[in-house]
C-alpha cells in the first residue's frame, strides 16, 4: 500500500527460469538451478502518506519430492527507512527552480 505503479522485471543464470516481467504483487513460480541465480528488480513511486520503513520480504520453498540441504537460507527480508524531506516536501513535481540544496 506504500507502493504505486509497481513492475518488476526477472533475470535467471543459465538453467533457471523465471517469469520476464510483471505488474503490481510480485508473485511468480521460478526454477532455481543447483548453483543459479535470480534476481528480481522492482519498481514503484512511493506514495505520499507511506509509512516509514517500508518493508520487504522474500521466500523460497522446494518442490514436493526435493529436500532442501539448508531451508535456513530459503528466505531475506530488508526495510527502507522513507526520507520525508525527499519524498513529502512537495518538490518531486513541477519547477525545478524551486528546489534547494540547502536546509531552511
Amino acid at each position: 500500500d506504500d507502493l504505486a505503479q509497481v513492475s518488476w522485471t526477472c533475470t535467471a543464470t543459465p538453467d533457471s527460469s523465471c517469469s520476464p516481467s510483471g505488474v503490481d504483487v510480485l508473485w511468480d513460480e521460478a526454477t532455481l538451478a543447483p548453483g543459479g541465480q535470480i534476481t528480481y528488480l522492482l519498481t514503484g513511486t512511493v506514495e505520499p502518506d507511506a509509512t516509514t520503513p517500508l518493508h520487504n520480504a522474500v521466500s523460497i520453498a522446494a518442490p514436493a519430492g526435493i529436500v532442501d540441504p539448508n531451508p535456513a537460507n530459503d528466505w531475506a527480508s530488508d526495510a527502507d527507512t522513507v526520507w520525508y524531506p525527499i519524498f513529502r516536501d512537495g518538490f518531486e513535481g513541477g519547477d525545478s527552480a524551486a528546489w534547494s540544496a540547502t536546509s531552511p
